[in-house]
């Protein structure tokens, strides 16, 4: 079966460097264009002083372990991403919340005031119901319970732990895959969408961590118990079925990830010639989980829809007729909102289909050539589209401007080239777990552009795997360096 992993590894390998080498170039091009010409002294302190920063912290990760080991460099680096977020937040306790932010808050709290009742007059107020409902539940709701005089800031401290869990997940996960273990730490580390969206009342840590959890115990799954023993695997099935369910609430993760768990199990048994093994596996990373979250889910989605008396929304739907639009390209666009809105609910489906079919029809060239592309190019447009920068524009915090769209518009470019450049050899090995996460990337890009509407903070989702091809790449140019 060596001719199918060299296969898949060529494929995979193939298809992240076209998404990254897509990205960078129109990151770059973005920059030249729109930005170099207007980013300011200020910004382009700014822009120098992350590339020094950058540069320090992967000298000391590129160069081996210090401060006496690799988990003690690993802690430190950890340790200091959390101060730093948290002294974020401190500073902006007060952070305005605007746009979605600031009406799925209003969302939370009102559901939490008013519990059962207030859900359905939500229902009939706001359009996003059926996707806040799920998304809030696990964490933003507890919060606003156990915090309910200062939930926002709670969220925010919540938020840096949420990000420096996923910090350190990545580290874990991607330590035995790369030649310099600490290198995506560092540049998980220094992510500006890790970093600055610490302050945004919102939803994004979670889904990313509960993915990064999934794919440990799957790690776990695939090298089963170094003692033979296997309740330990049947305890990490277990725990994935309870992540099912919450990956569930978060709206089609759950989904995704399942796929990419059978896609894993069928591939591994391919490779080992052993059907038996790819069962066993199929069903601890599969059927156990499913089992366990599926009456879960059911009774959660049963709830909501319960209390959905306005039907505002066709869900799914609407969203992939969001996605098709050509107006905005792939993003939110009012009419197709309100005319989702205005349809009666048995009705909703044909209509919302029909505008898909009015778009592919009157421009087919633009649906099915242009649109794939440019939703591609601002899928991987890593740290916009976080909201960071349009709040502190209109808290009229010029300054905070500045340094935002400076560390923004250095991380994506370099992270991106160089995950272009190192993500051949990253996939070559063709083991299963390199290709679950070529899969997860290719997954996700297929699924927001074909369909849902795509934005950039759906890249939190697959941006450790960036991060690991980012460090191949840079450890290509180190080895080149050293020639």
């Amino acid at each position: 079966m060596a001719k199918l992993e060299k296969y898949s590894a060529g494929v995979v390998g193939a298809l992240v460097v076209f998404f990254t080498a897509l990205g960078a170039l129109a990151s770059l091009a973005q920059f030249v264009a729109k930005h170099a010409a207007t980013l300011g002294g200020l910004g382009w302190l700014s822009f120098v002083g992350c590339a020094t920063v950058l540069a320090m912290l992967l000298r000391l990760c590129f160069c081996g372990p210090g401060f006496g080991g690799e988990r003690r460099t690993a802690a430190a680096v950890i340790g200091g991403s959390f101060a730093l977020k948290l002294a974020l937040v401190v500073y902006w306790r007060n952070f305005p919340q605007t746009a979605d932010r600031l009406f799925l808050l209003q969302f939370v709290d009102s559901w939490v005031s008013g519990g059962g009742a207030a859900l359905r007059q939500l229902s009939r107020d706001v359009f996003d119901y059926p996707l806040w409902t799920g998304r809030a539940w696990p964490f933003l709701y507890p919060v606003r319970v156990l915090f309910p005089q200062h939930f926002v800031f709670a969220t925010q401290v919540l938020n840096c732990f949420l990000s420096t869990a996923l910090v350190a997940g990545i580290f874990q996960l991607t330590r035995r895959f790369v030649a310099r273990p600490l290198v995506p730490l560092a540049l998980a580390s220094a992510s500006p969408a890790f970093i600055w969206s610490v302050l945004d009342y919102g939803y994004q840590f979670q889904g990313a961590l509960l993915i990064v959890a999934a794919l440990m115990l799957m790690r776990k799954i695939l090298d089963g118990s170094p003692f033979g023993a296997r309740v330990p695997v049947c305890m990490c099935s277990v725990a994935l079925g309870v992540l099912f369910f919450v990956l569930h609430l978060q709206q089609g993760l759950d989904l995704i990830v399942a796929a990419l768990l059978a896609a894993s199990a069928a591939y591994a048994g391919m490779t080992r010639r052993s059907w038996r093994h790819g069962s066993r596996l199929a069903v601890f990373l599969v059927v156990i989980p499913l089992t366990m979250s599926m009456p879960m889910s059911r009774a959660a989605d049963s709830y909501f829809r319960s209390c959905d008396e306005g039907h505002l929304s066709s869900s799914f739907i609407g969203h992939a007729a969001l996605g098709w639009n050509l107006v905005t390209w792939g993003e939110y666009y009012g009419p197709v909102v309100a005319l989702d809105k205005a349809t009666p609910p048995e009705k909703k489906n044909a209509v919302m289909m029909g505008f898909i079919r009015d778009q592919i029809r009157g421009r087919p060239f633009d649906a099915f050539v242009k649109l794939p592309f440019v939703k591609i190019i601002k899928l991987f447009q890593l740290g916009a589209a976080t909201g960071i920068e349009e709040t502190f524009a209109e808290d009229n915090s010029p300054r905070w401007v500045a340094l935002f769209r400076g560390t923004r518009l250095l991380f994506a470019p370099v992270v991106l080239a160089l995950a272009a450049l190192g993500a051949m050899r990253f996939f070559r090995n063709g083991d299963t777990e390199r290709i679950a996460w070529g899969l997860l990337v290719i997954g996700l890009v297929v699924a927001y552009t074909f369909f849902s509407e795509t934005s950039p903070r759906y890249s939190f989702y697959f941006q450790f795997v960036l991060l690991a091809c980012a460090a191949e790449g840079l450890d290509i140019i180190a080895l080149r360096r050293k020639k």
